[in-house]
């Protein structure tokens, strides 16, 4: 159920922002809306991975970055298999996101401390 809502979510994601898809790889750098995202300029924020050796064919990174001005963005590349995936070749892109989308991928992939480590910690329950 989960890799389910979280493939809704990614493709939310993707048919809202007019990104380039690279075949084999993730960029280093795209320009998204008038908008530079490049990677050597930002700051690792959270990683989420399905090593090959796991998974196979269905690997993938997935990596949040805020850039030099505090715009959030997803570095996310991944195998053939993988929700990363166009017509069954492997690669990747990257992808802006907002707060709010950047606190759903982190709930998404269960990174509590990189969460909290972000955004503070959330209300209670």
């Amino acid at each position: 159920m989960r890799t389910t809502t979280y493939a809704r979510f990614f493709r939310t994601l993707q048919s809202a922002t007019e990104t380039n898809y690279i075949p084999g790889d993730a960029p280093a750098e795209s320009i998204i809306g008038g908008k530079m995202y490049r990677v050597a300029d930002s700051t690792l924020l959270a990683t989420y991975a399905r090593s090959y050796e796991t998974f196979g064919d269905a690997w993938l990174d997935e990596d949040l970055y805020r850039s030099a001005n505090g715009r959030l963005f997803l570095r996310i590349v991944g195998g053939p298999e993988s929700i990363h995936h166009i017509g069954g070749v492997g690669g990747g892109q990257l992808l802006p996101l907002d707060a709010v989308d950047a606190k759903r991928w982190l709930e998404f992939r269960g990174l509590i401390g990189e969460y909290i480590a972000i955004f503070g910690e959330p209300e209670a329950a």
